[in-house]
């Protein structure tokens, strides 16, 4: 979760014991995907949890908005980076 907080404009959000990435993920998606997270096209997210790579993991079509209705949300606060004028 460290490196996460210091992935500038990353957007970390926690439902239930899944994590999702959005924001400005593009510059950092190599960091990202080191750390194991995968991509979500239809949600335009990163996520990661402990069942993805369980054999009977099955992939839902609940939007973020259900998914937040259904198990909660916290936004995870990043460290603040200073700008570079």
């Amino acid at each position: 979760m460290d490196t996460l907080k210091t992935l500038h404009g990353v957007i970390i959000e926690v439902c239930g014991y899944w994590i999702w990435l959005s924001g400005n993920t593009y510059p950092h998606k190599e960091t990202i995907s080191n750390l194991g997270f995968k991509y979500s096209g239809a949600k335009k997210s990163w996520y990661w949890s402990p069942t993805i790579n369980i054999s009977n993991y099955r992939r839902g079509s609940k939007s973020m908005k259900q998914i937040r209705k259904d198990y909660g949300s916290q936004i995870i606060q990043t460290e603040i980076q200073p700008a570079i004028h």
